[in-house]
């Protein structure tokens, strides 16, 4: 019997990254090549090139660590915060499929703030407090069979 559930997410979309070098690599075109390359200053084509690469970095780095075991629910959304959710704290738990709330972290009135960095399955948590959760996986067959495990479901 396995006592941990661990899953490590990250962006790999490959839509995502073309369209991030896409635009570095426009941008770079214009300000060396393109006909308007005079009117760009030096100081907004590093800082918009500046922007981008923060950006590209920011996508290289994300990483959803999700641990769930018989007390509670981690989640690493790094480089930004790490949650802790206790079993006791949640009234219902649910692996279910939803549909487009958008990647990373927000906030969706169905689910509460969400944490997601692709697809379109995940472990919904409603809190007796009434707040929801609602944490993004890529195994959500091996997460209901564990989460059934522990009894959680």
């Amino acid at each position: 019997m396995d006592t941990t559930f661990k899953e490590t997410q990250k962006f790999t979309q490959l839509w995502i990254w073309g369209i991030l070098l896409a635009v570095a690599g426009i941008m770079t075109y214009q300000f060396l090549w393109g006909k308007d390359q005079g009117k760009f200053l030096m100081d907004e084509f590093i800082l918009s090139i500046g922007i981008i690469m923060l950006v590209i970095v920011l996508f290289l780095v994300w990483r959803q660590h999700t641990t769930i075991d018989k007390n509670g629910i981690k989640v690493q959304v790094f480089p930004f915060f790490t949650k802790y959710y206790k079993w006791e704290d949640i009234e219902e738990s649910q692996v279910v499929k939803y549909g487009f709330v958008g990647w990373g972290i927000r906030f969706a009135p169905a689910y509460g703030w969400v944490y997601n960095v692709k697809g379109n399955k995940g472990l919904r948590l409603v809190f007796k407090n009434g707040k929801k959760r609602l944490i993004g996986t890529q195994k959500p067959e091996e997460l209901q069979a564990f989460i059934k495990q522990i009894g959680k479901a």
